[in-house]
């Protein structure tokens, strides 16, 4: 029996999750596990399962591994919706109550009742009447802003990271420091290709940091309107990335380099869903929780001190930069790259996979938290850079 099964076995109630736009069914205990049992034979079917379907595809094969990471979430969470429409097909009973309850969700749609004269002039806002959880849920499906949506790229055929413009790294390789700090990466050969990003021209001109910066909407997490709190950090974000790169000598191409686009998508994951944090520690990195007490002489933070995004962006960042290395029993330092210290700045192991977290972005039954974690932030990095240099 998988972990998965195990701990879906473990829950004594279960529900079996809808859109959002319909109630969770209550589902027994029993027909939890028949769900399950049809799910696990469908992964395991030799010519629709998942070895024949992903593991085995050439496109699944060749991709990095940041790709593999979001194929295989994304046939997990296939087969499981798929083996709950099957389960909805042989139980009469349960389909019934479904049915029911989403008609009672809906009851109000088809209710004979006069409708109300509009006021244009005192039309309320929708979305601000909303809870919290309603709203992500709603913007998790599209952008709700007056400007029109930016097309999404064709990714269909290609996981390839950006290139920078020659001319361009040519300019900023002039105007940057060709002297790395004595811990800067030991071997730029060695490591993920992740590390490896585009930028825009000019991020590492000391005069752009004066100006008003717009580093992008990242993926899942709206800045318009009542959530436009999110942009704030845009001008923390450029400037450390800017000041992290002249510190240690890192041109874009290098092994460790780092933009604003990724260290904004870091944050997102972070903090991206608490106001608070986000504008005083959207890195979480002096969370009493995870405090260690090395913090205090690698990234030069005092516990529980008053935090600023500025000081958490240059904390969290040569806090990674000291769980990128490692050092052999004869003391020399290797250089992980940035996916790996991701990796360890957030160990968390646990799978994440119980179904009342099926709607929430950090649903991932079968992948570790701290894997997920890296590829979600390096995607996302990914896909603003991608649109930055698209024309």
């Amino acid at each position: 029996m998988t972990q998965y099964e195990k701990k879906a076995r473990a829950s004594a109630s279960g529900r079996l999750l809808f859109p959002p736009a319909s109630a969770p069914v209550a589902i027994t205990p029993q027909e939890r596990d028949r769900w399950i049992l049809i799910y696990r034979d469908m992964i395991r079917d030799p010519e629709t399962g998942f070895q024949a379907t992903v593991l085995d595809q050439d496109r699944y094969i060749n991709a990095p591994d940041y790709a593999k990471d979001e194929m295989y979430l994304g046939a997990l969470a296939r087969y499981k919706v798929a083996a709950r429409d099957a389960l909805l097909g042989e139980n009469e009973q349960l389909r019934t109550k479904v049915f029911a309850n989403t008609a009672e969700s809906n009851r109000q749609l088809f209710q004979q009742e006069p409708t109300p004269a509009a006021y244009p002039d005192k039309s309320l806002d929708l979305l601000d009447n909303l809870s919290p959880e309603q709203r992500r849920n709603l913007l998790r499906w599209g952008t709700v802003a007056p400007r029109r949506p930016e097309p999404e790229p064709d990714t269909r055929n290609s996981f390839k990271v950006p290139v920078a413009d020659p001319s361009t790294s040519q300019q900023n390789s002039n105007t940057s420091s060709t002297t790395a700090n004595a811990d800067s990466p030991l071997d730029t050969n060695q490591g993920s290709s992740f590390d490896v990003a585009a930028t825009s021209k000019n991020k590492n001109n000391p005069s752009n940091q004066n100006k008003t910066v717009n580093v992008g909407e990242v993926r899942d997490y709206n800045e318009s309107g009542n959530d436009s709190w999110r942009a704030a950090n845009d001008k923390a974000f450029t400037n450390a990335a800017n000041n992290y790169n002249k510190k240690y000598g890192l041109k874009p191409g290098d092994r460790g380099y780092i933009t604003p686009e990724f260290l904004k998508s870091w944050a997102m994951i972070e903090s991206g869903g608490d106001k608070k944090a986000f504008s005083t520690d959207p890195f979480q990195v002096n969370d009493p929780r995870n405090w260690a007490k090395e913090k205090t002489k690698i990234a030069g933070l005092k516990y529980r001190e008053t935090m600023t995004p500025e000081k958490s962006a240059v904390g969290a960042l040569e806090w990674m930069r000291y769980k990128s290395s490692e050092t052999d029993q004869q003391g020399n330092k290797r250089y992980l790259g940035v996916e790996e210290g991701l990796k360890k700045y957030n160990t968390h192991e646990d799978l994440h996979d119980e179904p009342s977290r099926m709607w929430r972005l950090d649903y991932h039954p079968g992948l570790l938290h701290k894997d997920w974690y890296a590829t979600a932030i390096l995607l996302r990095e990914n896909e603003l850079l991608r649109r930055k240099n698209t024309p």
